[in-house]
């Protein structure tokens, strides 16, 4: 429709058309507006605006979570909760990986899973599996792994200390070896300044004494084993030879059940060895007179009083290498003669010894240098016989009514008829002798003590053994011979450095059970060196201490006969020269009712107060002397 103007307004001018190519401006077509292009612009830069807003509220949130998260899961893992712990840094870990504590979460939750089995499964061989996958893991994070040295200081040392515990108790060589596997790691992980040094000294000594121990049970076996083989072909002393060779090198063992009973397997088998062999040795009555005899020969007496008893008796006496014959009524000398051997109270010697209780008998030396047993005459000192033994023996002979007996080194034991001086024969065992028999007439038997493991049993009739008891002592621990009182035998073992143990064997068989068994065993201090003296039913036991012990024969208890009724001490050291030679020095003891004497370095008499438990001492004489054999007692006086 055209317009047609209206009244008071000009027509619009006409555009005019520019020529020459110039561009043509754009127009808006009919229905759009200009602030569509505008609006387009202004929201794409709102909405990028607002994305780079929310990726800044996420990263916001996400690390506000993640400070959230790792806090818990570190106040779990120093409360002990280590499950939990381990779980929420699994969490942590997952949902925040790129959090600043990330390499300290897997250190941690490495030390939690190794504190897991170490504090409450004790499992420490999964223990040192699972530290030798969780330490490359916690290596690798360099900025965080030195958070968990100080934790690791500790947990390493204790899994090896774990597993070395481990093997010493089963011997277990894999538990060996996984504890010094942990050990490695404690080298490896834990600087040198850090690590617990006594600690792992501890480990290792008892990763050695185990070491130890495994062998020591396969050369056990393989002792055993041959032992059994020499055992079954009769080559007893090659049985004990590997035994003594083991217990060499394992000193342990001495008590280890197994090779108890393969030691007494060898001696069952040593009854038979036993033999008497008939072979007569001669005395011979030429003694050589000129040495005997010496020209001169001085001694000091003094005679204080008469004693009641002793008319008709000699005392015989050892001193300064020689033998002497003195008047048990005035003190007189009576005669000299040289034994060949020093005397100093330290040493156990010889001493002469009367052929019986009645005044005037003749005594029994033994010449040292010559190897001789001699019978002199009491009143003259004149040899009435001589025996040349041919080999050394260190057992005392022992004087019995109608025989005497004599050990030697190679194991015989001789029977000499006091009479003539002559040896019919011996009974030959298959060990060394050191001390001499123990005579049992009411039982008919003789108790030879030998060197190590056995005490032999044999017929007081004709020598022969009728058995083998296995002691299972070593050797040089049983210095004296056992003493027989009423129905049992005691023998002292000095089994300690500085104690020993009273032995009581029951003589008497109780229904299919031995004749010779064990009862009771009684520790004493200090050794016993000298022979315990019998009084009734009584014992007096004194040791190279000092220590005097008074036991009784009781019927109140039948697994423990022996009862301790008083103790004291003996010896004089008061000076630093006296206490140290109270240690070295024999000592003596003399038992009669209710007093006993204790011979070393003085003269004691006790009292026995068996009511109180002690001994009360009533006398010293021969203050600041050397006891050189045991005191006598003859009449109402005692020897000294």
């Amino acid at each position: 429709v055209a317009g047609q103007p209206v009244a008071g307004f000009p027509a619009a001018p006409r555009r005019r058309k520019k020529l020459f190519g110039r561009r043509k401006r754009a127009t808006v077509e009919e229905g759009e507006s200009i602030w569509d292009t505008k609006l387009i612009l202004i929201g794409g830069g709102t909405l990028l605006g607002m994305l780079i807003l929310l990726g800044i509220l996420i990263w916001a949130f996400t690390r506000e979570s993640g400070d959230e998260m790792f806090a818990i899961a570190d106040e779990f893992y120093r409360q002990g909760s280590y499950t939990k712990a381990i779980h929420n840094y699994d969490r942590y870990l997952e949902k925040a990986p790129n959090h600043p504590q990330v390499g300290l979460a897997r250190v941690r939750r490495g030390l939690a899973r190794i504190r897991q089995i170490t504090e409450t499964k004790k499992d420490w061989g999964q223990a040192l599996k699972t530290a030798k996958e969780v330490l490359p893991e916690i290596a690798q994070e360099k900025e965080s792994a030195g958070e968990g040295r100080p934790d690791l200081r500790s947990l390493l040392p204790q899994i090896a200390q774990g597993l070395a515990q481990e093997a010493q108790e089963k011997l277990d060589p894999r538990r060996v070896a996984q504890s010094r596997e942990a050990l490695a790691l404690v080298h490896k992980y834990i600087p040198t300044a850090q690590r617990p040094r006594t600690q792992l000294r501890e480990i290792e000594a008892l990763l050695a004494l185990t070491e130890r121990e495994i062998a020591q049970g396969e050369e056990l076996q393989k002792a055993l084993q041959a032992m059994a083989k020499a055992t079954a072909a009769g080559e007893a002393n090659r049985a004990y030879a590997i035994r003594a060779k083991l217990l060499k090198q394992y000193p342990a063992l001495v008590n280890n059940p197994k090779l108890r009973e393969a030691t007494v397997k060898i001696s069952e088998a040593l009854g038979s060895v036993v033999k008497w062999i008939d072979r007569p040795l001669a005395a011979v009555t030429d003694g050589s007179e000129a040495e005997a005899a010496p020209a001169l020969a001085l001694a000091q007496r003094q005679r204080r009083s008469d004693v009641a008893g002793v008319e008709g008796h000699v005392i015989f006496a050892l001193a300064a290498q020689a033998a002497y014959g003195l008047d048990a009524e005035t003190g007189k000398l009576l005669w000299r003669r040289p034994v060949g051997f020093a005397t100093d109270g330290r040493t156990l010697r010889f001493p002469p010894t009367p052929l019986g209780p009645a005044p005037g008998s003749d005594a029994v030396l033994v010449d040292h240098k010559r190897q001789e047993v001699l019978r002199v005459e009491a009143a003259t000192g004149k040899i009435r016989w001589r025996l040349e033994v041919g080999e050394p023996f260190d057992a005392h002979p022992v004087v019995t009514e109608d025989r005497i007996w004599l050990a030697t080194r190679l194991g015989k034991l001789l029977v000499i008829d006091p009479a003539t001086g002559n040896c019919r024969g011996y009974t030959e065992l298959p060990q060394p002798l050191r001390v001499g028999p123990t005579i049992d007439g009411r039982r008919g038997r003789v108790y030879q003590v030998a060197d190590h493991s056995n005490l032999y049993v044999l017929s007081l009739a004709d020598g022969r053994c009728q058995d083998v008891v296995y002691l299972g002592h070593q050797r040089g621990t049983i210095t004296t011979p056992p003493v027989v009182v009423s129905r049992f035998l005691l023998v002292a073992e000095n089994d300690g450095a500085e104690e020993a143990t009273l032995r009581v064997l029951s003589l008497e068989a109780t229904g299919e059970g031995p004749p010779i068994r064990p009862l009771q065993e009684v520790a004493l201090r200090g050794h016993v060196d000298t022979p315990p003296v019998v009084s009734g039913v009584r014992l007096l036991v004194v040791t190279d201490v000092g220590e005097v012990y008074v036991f009784e024969i009781t019927g109140a208890a039948k697994d423990k006969p022996l009862m301790l009724v008083a103790t004291g001490k003996a010896g004089r050291a008061e000076t630093p020269e006296e206490q140290a030679a109270a240690g070295t020095m024999v000592r003596y003891a003399l038992i009669r009712g209710g007093r006993a004497w204790v011979a070393d370095n003085q003269l004691t008499r006790f009292d026995i107060h068996a009511a109180r438990g002690r001994l009360q001492p009533r006398g010293v004489e021969n203050d600041r002397s050397a006891t050189l054999q045991p005191p006598a007692a003859v009449g109402q006086a005692v020897f000294h």
